[in-house]
């Protein structure tokens, strides 16, 4: 009696040299991508955006009117840091006008952005619109949040429309779920276990280049880290806040670890 299985060949690549085949090596595992590569938004609360050709223009227009001069109303800031109101007129009536449509378009830009992340853009009003510029090794910033409260915190969301290339805000590698009980209420202090969840290594920054910008929502802890290049850092900061609820003031935050003045 005989087997109907075939025997096996001694050496399994004889037979892909008796087709003329080539034998193919496994394919390598690749490494993980970036984290914000990964889609960041449902499980941690912010996104790092790639930049588009809409969003390169409008960093380059915002650069140019910086360079241009006619900004004269910079007010330094915790972190060595300086801030410009967009919403002030400028002198020069031409340079106003730019400085009017590129409000205007960027707050589109910022509302097109959050729609993509799943945010109804229709329930939202631009709360604010600031130019914040560094200088080298400038810009080092205590981990906050944009709100004060964490009810309202839940229901804004801050744009980072990067301006030049530089390194991204820093937020959190943890998903927010772990992080809510660092969100304290009133005056009140996180406990120290959470606080453990704040240290800087836990936190997450890139490289990011003109027109990139980095989403998030209010009640999602960040740091801005120091410019680590030789040009200037030029943001554009807008924050989104609901329709028919009080405009928030983007000039106070939430400091967790507490700050000396």
């Amino acid at each position: 009696m005989r087997s109907h299985k075939k025997r096996p060949l001694s050496d399994p690549g004889q037979y892909a040299a008796r087709r003329g085949a080539v034998a193919i090596a496994p394919f390598p595992r690749l490494p993980p991508l970036p984290l914000h590569k990964q889609p960041t938004w449902p499980v941690y609360g912010w996104s790092l955006r790639d930049s588009c050709r809409r969003s390169r223009a409008t960093a380059a227009a915002w650069l140019a009117l910086v360079c241009s001069g006619e900004l004269c109303h910079w007010k330094e800031k915790r972190g060595g840091f300086y801030q410009h109101d967009t919403h002030l007129p400028l002198i020069c009536s031409f340079l106003d006008a730019v400085r009017v449509r590129l409000v205007s378009g960027s707050e589109q830009l910022g509302r097109d952005m959050l729609r993509e992340q799943g945010v109804d853009p229709s329930s939202l009003q631009l709360a604010g619109l600031k130019l914040v510029r560094m200088e080298t090794g400038e810009g080092e910033q205590e981990i906050h949040y944009d709100i004060t409260e964490h009810e309202q915190a839940q229901q804004c969301f801050t744009v980072l429309l990067y301006l030049a290339p530089t390194l991204s805000t820093a937020v959190p590698s943890l998903p927010l779920a772990e992080l809510r009980e660092t969100f304290a209420a009133g005056e009140n202090r996180p406990p120290p276990a959470a606080l453990a969840r704040l240290t800087r290594q836990m936190f997450y920054s890139a490289r990011v280049e003109a027109g990139d910008a980095m989403l998030f929502r209010c009640d999602v802890p960040h740091y801005g880290v120091a410019n680590p290049d030789a040009q200037t850092r030029c943001v554009a900061f807008m924050m989104f806040s609901p329709r028919g609820s009080p405009t928030p003031d983007t000039e106070e935050q939430r400091y967790p670890h507490g700050v000396v003045d």
